[in-house]
């Protein structure tokens, strides 16, 4: 839900997109840098100068978000993981890596660029601040925007996952100990417990204060890292019971059927064949699509017998490609990141099978079984 997002624009060659979470949380911090904070620093201004510095903070601050995010980004491509967009929501932001690091070196020095890139532009903010004069409009902005990205910077190196110390934490172990399942079970076991404090200290928060909203917010953080940090762990055992599992392992026999026939006929060829849903659709001994069931809805019946496969089929250069002998585990991932709900799969640059998602996924979750 939080990595759904609407385009922006593109930046350093990275599609930005906004959950539409993120216009709640503006539109609270806009009100509360305008009605609270600033009045209080900067006493003596006019209504309408404090509504117009409280959006434009609240706009630099989620550009120091955006920097967060960048940062965490361009580390990646300086490792050679391609970066697909960065998703600016409720909690913060998301860069969405299209692979995983593959060594404790990589994975820590993507995850500690984030806080390290807060807290340098933290510092810059904090210290222009008393250049300026934290009473002035300009010097009690950047006062803010520097104690936020320090805080930011603090929060974010807390070890445990999902934060970014708790990957800065899984790298170091992964590197000591050579066992990344390891590390991600520490660094989840760690995060979870970070979580449950969170938890408690909502609890203790409502009873204290009487903050319904306060403590909804907290519940709301603890809730979350409870949860990334436990479908964490869980992908990582099911990543290490799928090592050395290739996608072409995957590759059932199929009967083809061509492009040629008549959709009746077709239907007959994948019933005999014991196709339910999809089918192989030929040319020449040659696999040039992919034919459906679905995509019968809008046919009429009667119109089976005259109408081709041809006419109906989706071509496969509609569906992203994938060598035979990538791991499968890596393939379900891209998938999920594109929203695929098929791959070819190739031999040699040769297309030798389309698989469904969910084919994908029924035999990776009944290997995923086996003890590690």
């Amino acid at each position: 839900m939080l990595n759904s997002s609407f385009k922006l624009g593109r930046l350093a060659g990275v599609e930005i997109g906004i959950n539409m979470s993120l216009l709640l949380v503006a539109g609270l911090l806009w009100l509360s840098l305008s009605t609270q904070i600033f009045p209080r620093t900067v006493a003596g201004q006019s209504e309408p100068v404090y509504y117009l510095l409280g959006g434009a903070v609240s706009i630099l601050f989620f550009g120091s978000v955006l920097w967060h995010e960048m940062a965490h980004a361009l580390a990646a491509r300086f490792f050679g993981i391609p970066v697909r967009q960065i998703v600016l929501n409720l909690i913060g932001g998301l860069a969405v890596m299209e692979e995983e690091a593959k060594t404790p070196t990589q994975e820590f020095w993507i995850s500690f660029s984030g806080p390290l890139s807060s807290a340098v532009l933290g510092g810059m903010c904090w210290f222009s601040a008393q250049t300026l004069g934290t009473q002035t409009l300009m010097g009690a902005a950047l006062l803010w925007l520097g104690q936020i990205n320090l805080i930011l910077a603090a929060f974010n190196m807390i070890p445990g996952f999902p934060l970014d110390g708790g990957r800065v934490f899984e790298a170091v172990i992964w590197f000591f100990s050579r066992n990344q399942l390891l590390a991600v079970r520490v660094s989840s076991t760690v995060g979870q417990i970070f979580a449950a404090l969170f938890v408690l200290f909502a609890g203790f928060e409502l009873m204290r204060t009487g903050s319904i909203f306060g403590s909804a917010w907290t519940l709301f953080i603890g809730w979350f890292l409870w949860t990334a940090a436990k479908y964490h762990r869980l992908n990582a055992t099911k990543r290490a019971a799928l090592k050395g599992v290739f996608v072409g392992q995957a590759i059932r026999s199929h009967t083809p059927i061509d492009y040629d026939w008549p959709l009746i006929y077709a239907m007959d060829r994948m019933a005999i064949g014991g196709h339910i849903r999809t089918a192989l659709v030929t040319s020449e001994d040659k696999i040039i699509g992919l034919f459906a069931l679905e995509s019968l809805r809008h046919i009429p019946r009667l119109s089976w017998g005259s109408v081709r496969v041809g006419q109906v089929m989706q071509p496969i250069v509609n569906f992203p490609r994938v060598s035979h002998d990538e791991e499968i585990f890596d393939v379900l991932r891209r998938m999920e990141q594109r929203d695929a709900d098929y791959v070819v799969v190739t031999h040699e640059a040769e297309p030798i099978a389309i698989l469904e998602r969910l084919e994908l996924l029924h035999f990776a979750e009944k290997l995923a079984r086996r003890p590690i």
